[in-house]
């Protein structure tokens, strides 16, 4: 039986620290560590980048609804509201517990504030819908993407009917899952750790921003044992924690923070601050784009009262009843609704955080025991009716709207393109004895920095499955660091 997790272990300020000299602060440099994390995040491009990728509405001119970067700030501003009050919750829980670093639990809110912040950096154009499109190009184009021996073809891989037995999905088994379920969180473990100030010399390679463990635990929202392939709990992971580039280094926060493969404690905090802002502002900006109106808000929350009623909970019925009450039927003009709307919308953020530390102290034993589960959002009942009244909107009038769905049309046709191009050339790059059999005018597109962490990582391996693991990692570097506009303005130049 695995033992309890530990507040000393969990924010011990480990990190992978690849430089000859330790992180040295200057005299003069008060900083928690935490904010040390916080500062190196501010100013990294892969979050600069976020201010032009998608939140709900791809493609979008208007300046009031979301992107991935403000959509990231609201994150971190209910990140570290939450943080707050877990370190209240954790000292009244530990307060027999004479053992406990109490400084330490300062770090808490800027843990939570920073991950916040690079929770999304991993995300693809397009969102989430472009992780959709990414694995399905990976799961149909693998079987048909084939060897050919190179004094035979000017080719080493091209597209073929996947007919024989050299296709990649055959020959690359044991590596293809984390393009077939790759994953926005896992790609943004890869770039803090190791796509981000790349500084190449006669002596070697330094790359990465050198965070601290319990920032990056906080990051791995799927965890799992590498051997079994399994979850803590001897189940199949939803998603992929990482990728097989970045084991030894989960591996290591693992042994450091005594995890075990259980997520850490704060990885629930994040998740439901994450859930909390983008169902508020997805929300918000649905109405604001007419897409929504006060009226149909109002079907959904007395349906979920009525829904409530039946099943004898009073009191969750009682709290809809405050909300129905807060979108009136009246007409309202425009400014008045968007007022409305904004000033609902954080009536809303504040009781679902209320839920959040209510249910982060009760199931205070289970998280720190590793067997909890759950969503410290869905496990509230007030909060899994306004989770799911909200998500039941956002599917039916917003998710599949005409405008939309045009814009997922254009996603898909960018993203297959791009891939169809990239992942063949790179394919062919270093080759056997250094041939290189792509096309050069496509790899000057590819970041020189990432083709060089790409030499680097395959300077010494033999192995071929290995090697063209990392060649398609290249591509996937390339791709999902682009912004929307920016992976149209690619395709439109290679199509």
């Amino acid at each position: 039986m695995s033992k309890r997790l530990n507040w000393n272990q969990l924010l011990s300020n480990d990190r992978d620290e690849k430089t000859s000299k330790k992180e040295r602060k200057q005299k003069w440099d008060n900083r928690i560590y935490s904010k040390v994390d916080f500062d190196k995040v501010c100013f990294m491009s892969s979050f600069r980048r976020l201010q032009d990728k998608a939140q709900i509405f791809p493609l979008e001119k208007g300046d009031f609804v979301r992107s991935r970067l403000t959509h990231s700030i609201e994150a971190m501003t209910i990140a570290e509201s939450i943080g707050n009050e877990i370190i209240n919750i954790i000292n009244h829980k530990e307060k027999g517990n004479l053992n406990l670093d109490k400084n330490l639990l300062k770090n808490i809110p800027y843990i939570l504030k920073t991950a916040a912040l690079i929770h999304d950096i991993g995300n693809p154009p397009f969102g989430h819908l472009g992780e959709e499109i990414i694995k399905e190009w990976f799961k149909n184009n693998l079987p048909r993407l084939s060897y050919h021996n190179e004094e035979n073809a000017k080719m080493l891989f091209q597209k073929t009917d996947g007919s024989g037995n050299n296709t990649l999905e055959k020959f690359m088994q044991g590596y293809i899952d984390d393009f077939t379920k790759f994953d926005g969180n896992a790609q943004a473990l890869r770039i803090v750790e190791n796509l981000q100030n790349i500084c190449i010399t006669k002596n070697g390679i330094t790359n990465g921003l050198e965070l601290s463990y319990p920032l990056l635990a906080t990051i791995i929202k799927y965890p799992f044992n590498p051997i079994t392939k399994k979850t803590y709990n001897d189940e199949d992971p939803k998603k992929l924690g990482y990728f097989l580039s970045e084991r030894e280094l989960y591996m290591d926060i693992q042994l450091k923070l005594g995890l075990e493969h259980r997520r850490h404690p704060l990885v629930f905090a994040l998740e439901a601050a994450d859930d909390i802002a983008y169902l508020c502002s997805d929300l918000e900006d649905s109405v604001k784009k007419g897409l929504v109106d006060f009226k149909y808000i109002r079907e959904h929350i007395k349906s979920a009262m009525d829904d409530a009623k039946n099943n004898g909970n009073t009191q969750v019925e009682r709290k809809l009843l405050s909300l129905y009450n807060l979108f009136d039927g009246e007409n309202h003009d425009k400014e008045t609704m968007f007022y409305k709307i904004q000033i609902n919308c954080a009536h809303i953020r504040g009781r679902l955080i209320n839920d959040v530390r209510t249910e982060f102290s009760s199931k205070y034993n289970y998280i720190m025991n590793g067997t909890y589960n759950e969503s410290l959002l869905t496990s509230s009942p007030f909060s899994k009716y306004v989770d799911n009244f909200i998500r039941k909107i956002l599917i039916e009038k917003v998710y599949y709207s005409e405008k939309i769905v045009r814009q997922k049309i254009i996603a898909r046709k960018t993203l297959y393109g791009l891939l169809d191009i990239f992942v063949i050339s790179a394919l062919n790059r270093f080759g056997s004895d250094n041939k290189d059999l792509s096309d050069p005018l496509h790899n000057l597109l590819i970041s020189e920095n990432f083709s060089n962490i790409c030499k680097y990582n395959i300077r010494d391996i033999v192995d071929k499955k290995q090697r063209l693991y990392y060649k398609i990692l290249l591509v996937l570097d390339y791709i999902s660091g682009m912004t929307d506009y920016h992976a149209i303005e690619v395709y439109n130049i290679i199509r």
